[in-house]
């Protein structure tokens, strides 16, 4: 994208095209989410049912990488999803400015040509007065005032800087997503890795930056919203509505009582995953370091030693599966490991994280 706006194209633009494609992604996701948990819910615990052996032990390594990458590209396609239907929405409203503009021209008597510029009549004024010539004008210019100037110049004027205030909306925009849906472009790669987690964080702060105008759209939970509230709020969204909020909130979802279980249980599973992968990082960095400053091992930095430490007695917090809770403050530990544990007695109030 991106597209070279002007007159005609913002003219024969359907914004509906944008939100079209955000559907397309919003199922992608749905497929991913679908995919994940029936590998998770159904192969592996099939698998382990009838298998026995290193050979099962590989192979449901392997497909909890595979997980990964559905989960990966159930989160990265729902942020491009709520990033379409937010460029959508701002390339609707500065259409609309379009539409209003050259429609109030039209009422004018004016006319609007191919390129967005506007003609105007001849103004004769009283009979036997000396008949002013029309012209061609183009937006971005001011008024003019004084003597002899026709009087369909400042109209034609003013609805030719509507039409190019419009246009240029439009291009501002275009700039704007088009460089925020770039960077929600995937390694070109079969791996997940922590960085492509820890990119997540980025890209939904990203996303989120620029999608204000949509997001008002869509109420916010209430604060401190009990969970009868927050269950009430939620039935008065949209499932499209629904589904951007969660894509652009997923690191806080989880936190929201009331919630469908099923909901928060993503919320939870990407906040466990990247912040593993977030520690997991920290720790391959204070390894580099440790061996740069002794490669034989003779010197030891204790601050360095007590840091690896402390994260590895939080990554060996964690099930049997790859999930951690690193990154939760220590008051909300308890009720992450019951979510964890005992998924089936939380229902909407304490959801479980079926990983």
């Amino acid at each position: 994208m991106i597209l070279a706006v002007d007159y005609a194209t913002l003219k024969a633009l359907k914004p509906s095209d944008f939100e079209n494609a955000a559907d397309g992604y919003r199922k992608a996701g749905s497929m991913a989410s679908q995919a994940k948990d029936d590998l998770y819910n159904q192969v592996i615990p099939g698998m382990q049912k009838s298998l026995r052996g290193e050979a099962l032990d590989a192979a449901v390594r392997q497909l909890r990488e595979l997980s990964k990458n559905f989960q990966y590209a159930q989160v990265e396609c729902g942020l491009i999803s709520a990033a379409l239907n937010a460029f959508a929405l701002e390339l609707r409203l500065a259409k609309v400015k379009l539409d209003l503009a050259v429609g109030d021209a039209k009422d004018a008597h004016l006319q609007v040509r191919d390129d967005g510029s506007i003609s105007y009549a001849a103004w004769n004024g009283q009979p036997g007065s000396v008949s002013i010539p029309g012209g061609i004008v183009s937006g971005g210019t001011p008024l003019v005032q004084g003597p002899g100037i026709n009087p369909n110049h400042n109209a034609a004027q003013t609805y030719a800087n509507r039409i190019s205030e419009a246009v240029k909306e439009a291009t501002e925009v275009d700039t704007k997503w088009s460089v925020k849906l770039k960077n929600l472009e995937a390694d070109d790669d079969l791996t997940v890795s922590d960085r492509d987690w820890i990119n997540t964080r980025h890209d939904m702060r990203g996303t989120l930056k620029g999608a204000e105008d949509y997001l008002n759209l869509i109420l916010e939970p209430p604060k401190d919203g009990t969970p009868e509230e927050n269950a009430k709020w939620w039935d008065g969204l949209t499932e499209e509505q629904r589904s951007d909020y969660v894509s652009l909130n997923l690191a806080t979802v989880g936190t929201l009582d009331g919630l469908p279980s099923e909901i928060r249980d993503e919320g939870n599973r990407y906040t466990l995953r990247a912040s593993t992968a977030r520690w997991e990082m920290e720790r391959e960095r204070l390894v580099l370091m440790r061996d740069m400053i002794s490669p034989d091992g003779r010197y030891v930095s204790s601050s360095i030693a007590s840091k690896i430490r402390d994260i590895d007695k939080k990554l060996r917090l964690r099930p049997s599966t790859p999930l951690y809770s690193s990154a939760v403050r220590e008051s909300e530990w308890i009720t992450l490991l019951t979510s964890i544990f005992r998924p089936r007695t939380c229902g909407r109030a304490n959801p479980g994280t079926t990983w």
